[in-house]
């Protein structure tokens, strides 16, 4: 699930994210956070998975699997296409 970045710690980064239609927030530890070019800051997006949640409602979060610039750069790709598939076909249709 994808997450927001609350607010940075000496523990970790503390991420809002929505489980099940409810508003969560859970610490992600900087040893469980993989490593990156750029460290997160405050308000990035990161993609967590739920790894324990404490019988005090305290959630522990791990860094997921998918790589949000990847997923991004296949977004924009997947986009550009579509929309040069709408051009084409708008000049088709239009006589262009």
């Amino acid at each position: 699930m994808i997450g927001r970045v609350r607010s940075l710690s000496h523990h970790g980064l503390f991420i809002d994210f929505e489980e099940a239609g409810l508003k969560k927030r859970g610490l992600l530890h900087w040893s469980d956070l993989r490593k990156h070019p750029v460290r997160p800051k405050k308000s990035d997006l990161i993609d967590v998975e739920i790894l324990r949640s404490h019988e005090d409602g305290k959630i522990d979060l791990r860094e997921g699997e998918s790589d949000l610039l990847q997923l991004m750069a296949q977004f924009e790709e997947q986009s550009a296409k579509g929309l040069e598939e709408l051009r084409e076909k708008n000049k088709e249709s239009l006589g262009y």
